[in-house]
C-alpha cells in the first residue's frame, strides 16, 4: 500500500503507483536526506525526509514516512505525513504495531476514558526516577495524566525504540515533546517497562536513560517462570471457598455453590454429598480453628484444578492434621459445579480424573494415563510421528518406534505418571503444554523431568507430538502458530 495523507496529496496507489512516482522523482535529480525518529519493533520504522531537486528550478519537500516491511524484509506500506501532523504519523505507527498496548494507544489519543477502561483495579506505576512521581494506583496514574494533558495539551509520547518485547513485558525507550501553555517548547526521555498478564497491562516502570541496564534486569526479573502454574478460575474458587471458611460466611459459601458435587473418594470416607453437607463440613472445620495450606499441582483450562491441601487445626491444645489431593470444578461464572478429594498417594487417581473432566483432553494423554498402550496404538493413525527436539531426546519417530519407547518406558518406572501442569494454548490445530513425568525407577530411585508438548490435531485425531526444552517454550509456541496454517 502506498499512501500519500499529505494535505495537498490525500492520494493511496498500489506497487505500480509507488513505483511511479518514485520514478519521477528520480528522473527530477531528486536528493533525498533522512533522519530515523523511531522504530516498532523490526519492520516499522518513521522517518523524517527531506527531497531537494534541480530540474530547472530549486525544489523543496519536507515529509513524514512511516515504513512496514514484511518478514523478508519487503515493503508492504509506505505512508507519508505533512511535517507537522507529527501526531497521526505517531498514531499509525502505533495502530500497525502489534507489540502496542493499551497506554500507548490512549496516550496517544489522549483519551483517559478509555486508558481507564483499559485498566486492571490493581494497576501500579512505579516511577523509578530521580524527580518521578513514585509509586502511583490506577486512579492517582490517570490524574496524572490528565494533569500534564492540561499543561501540555499538544504533548506527544512516543516510542523511540523497542529495547526487548515478550509475551510478559514490554521494554522501550520513550520520548515526550510538546509545547506547555504558558509557552516553551520541552522534550524529555525515559525508559519505559510494561508488564502484562493474560493479554493486558497491569504495571508499568519508569527510569531514566542510563537505567537502562537496571529496566533490563527488572525485564527478566518479570519473566513467568515455566514451572510456575498460573492460577485459574478454580484457584481463585478455592482461594474464595478458603476466605469463606475464615470469615465464617456461610451465605457466601452458598453462594460460590453451584448445584455441587462433593464426593471424597478417601479410603476412610467414600462419601457424595451436595451443597448443605459441604457448608456443614466447613462450618466443623471453622470451629476446629482449621487452616488450610494449598499447594497447585495442575491445571487444566481455565475451569479445573489439582492441588494438595493441607489442613492443620487445634481442638483444645491438640493439633491435628489432614493431607489430601483436591480436584476442583467451576462453571462460566466461577462457581463450583464439583469438588473430589482423594488420598495424598492416590496421585495417579487424581490425574485421571483432571483429564476425564477436562472437554479439551486428547485421546493420547488419556492413554498415557492409563498406561494403555493398545488404546493409544487405537488412537494413533498411521502416519503420527513424534518429534523429540530435547538435548537427550529420542529425536523423530513413528508411530511404531513410539510405543516400542512407550512400552520401555513403562518396564523401566512402572508407576510413572505423565501429567500436565498446565496448558499453554489450546485450538482446534493443536494443544501446547508444560509436562510433567515423574514416578520411581524399577531398579529404585525417583526421577521426575519436565518437558513443554505440543500436540497437533486432524480433526479429533492426535497426528503428531512435538517436545520441548522448558527454555525453548517460544520456540514451541512460535511452531504452534506455524501448524495454524500447516493443519488448516
Amino acid at each position: 500500500m502506498f499512501e500519500d495523507r499529505r494535505r495537498a496529496a490525500l492520494t493511496t496507489g498500489d506497487r505500480e503507483i509507488f513505483v511511479t512516482s518514485t520514478r519521477i522523482i528520480a528522473s527530477a535529480g531528486t536528493r533525498m536526506s533522512r533522519a530515523l525518529l523511531a522504530t516498532a519493533g523490526d519492520r516499522l520504522a518513521l522517518e523524517y525526509v527531506f527531497w531537494e531537486a534541480t530540474d530547472g528550478a530549486a525544489f523543496e519537500a519536507e515529509t513524514l514516512s512511516l515504513w512496514e516491511v514484511d518478514a523478508e524484509g519487503r515493503i508492504v506500506a509506505a505512508i507519508s505525513f505533512d511535517r507537522d501532523n507529527r501526531r497521526a504519523a505517531s498514531a499509525e505507527l502505533l495502530a500497525r504495531d502489534p507489540h502496542s498496548d493499551a497506554i500507548k494507544r490512549a496516550m496517544s489519543d489522549h483519551d483517559l476514558d478509555r486508558l481507564r477502561a483499559a485498566l486492571p483495579d490493581d494497576f501500579v506505576m512505579n516511577d523509578h526516577r530521580r524527580t518521578g512521581l513514585g509509586q502511583l494506583a490506577k486512579d492517582d496514574f490517570v490524574t496524572s495524566l490528565a494533569a500534564l494533558f492540561g499543561l501540555a495539551p499538544d504533548v506527544i509520547v512516543e516510542t523511540l525504540y523497542t529495547v526487548a518485547a515478550d509475551q510478559h513485558a514490554n521494554l522501550s525507550t520513550v520520548r515526550m515533546f510538546g509545547t506547555l501553555t504558558d509557552g516553551g517548547a520541552f522534550e524529555s526521555f525515559v525508559v519505559r517497562l510494561a508488564w502484562f498478564r493474560d493479554d493486558r497491562i497491569v504495571g508499568q516502570e519508569l527510569f531514566e536513560p542510563e537505567g537502562l541496564d537496571a529496566a533490563r534486569a527488572r525485564f527478566e526479573e518479570l519473566r513467568p517462570d515455566p514451572l510456575r502454574i498460573p492460577p485459574n478460575a478454580a484457584t481463585r474458587a478455592g482461594d474464595r471457598w478458603v476466605e469463606c471458611i475464615a470469615a465464617e460466611d456461610w451465605d457466601a459459601l452458598r453462594a460460590l455453590c453451584a448445584p455441587i458435587v462433593f464426593e471424597d473418594r478417601r479410603r476412610l470416607a467414600r462419601t457424595t454429598s451436595a451443597c448443605e453437607m459441604v457448608v456443614t463440613n466447613s462450618q466443623a472445620i471453622a470451629e476446629l480453628g482449621g487452616r488450610a495450606s494449598r499447594t497447585l499441582l495442575a491445571t487444566s483450562g481455565d475451569r479445573l484444578s489439582l492441588e494438595r491441601v493441607l489442613w492443620t487445626a487445634t481442638d483444645q491444645g491438640a493439633a491435628s492434621e489432614v493431607d489430601t489431593l483436591q480436584i476442583m470444578e467451576v462453571d462460566a461464572e466461577g462457581r463450583v459445579v464439583a469438588t473430589i478429594v482423594f488420598d495424598p498417594d492416590d496421585r495417579r487417581a487424581a490425574s485421571a480424573e483432571l483429564l476425564a473432566r477436562d472437554p479439551r483432553s486428547d485421546m493420547v494423554q488419556r492413554a498415557l494415563g492409563d498406561h494403555d498402550l493398545d488404546r493409544l496404538r487405537t488412537a494413533l493413525p498411521d502416519d503420527f510421528a513424534m518429534n523429540d527436539h530435547r538435548r537427550t531426546g529420542l529425536g523423530q519417530l513413528g508411530r511404531d518406534d513410539y510405543l516400542t519407547s512407550l512400552v520401555a518406558l513403562f518396564g523401566q518406572a512402572p508407576d510413572v505418571i505423565i501429567e500436565s501442569l498446565y496448558i499453554v494454548a489450546a485450538e482446534k490445530h493443536g494443544k501446547l503444554s508444560m509436562d510433567r513425568m515423574f514416578g520411581t525407577l524399577a531398579d529404585g530411585g525417583a526421577f521426575e523431568s519436565v518437558a513443554v508438548r505440543l500436540a497437533s490435531f486432524r480433526g479429533e485425531q492426535t497426528v503428531g507430538m512435538e517436545l520441548f526444552e522448558l527454555e525453548d517454550l517460544d520456540v514451541a509456541r512460535a511452531r504452534f502458530e506455524a501448524l495454524r496454517s500447516e493443519l488448516a
